[in-house]
């Protein structure tokens, strides 16, 4: 593999992207003293031009495309 998964993921002492950016956003939610925040987050993997929504139980059925 070219390392996808491990910029994506990367590990608990080196953390990649996915886990970066959503660390920043819990950090910026919790230092903000004046707001209140609800996050709602879905992670989509397109894969062999099929699009998957991770965060669901896998049922090897790609989601259509609305437009």
């Amino acid at each position: 593999g070219s390392g996808k998964t491990f910029t994506m993921m990367g590990t608990e002492s080196n953390p990649g992207v996915n886990r970066r950016a959503i660390r920043e956003l819990f950090d910026l939610c919790a230092a903000s003293e004046e707001s209140e925040f609800s996050l709602k987050v879905s992670m989509m993997e397109v894969y062999n031009e099929k699009i998957f929504d991770i965060l669901a139980p896998r049922t090897g059925e790609s989601l259509d495309i609305q437009g």
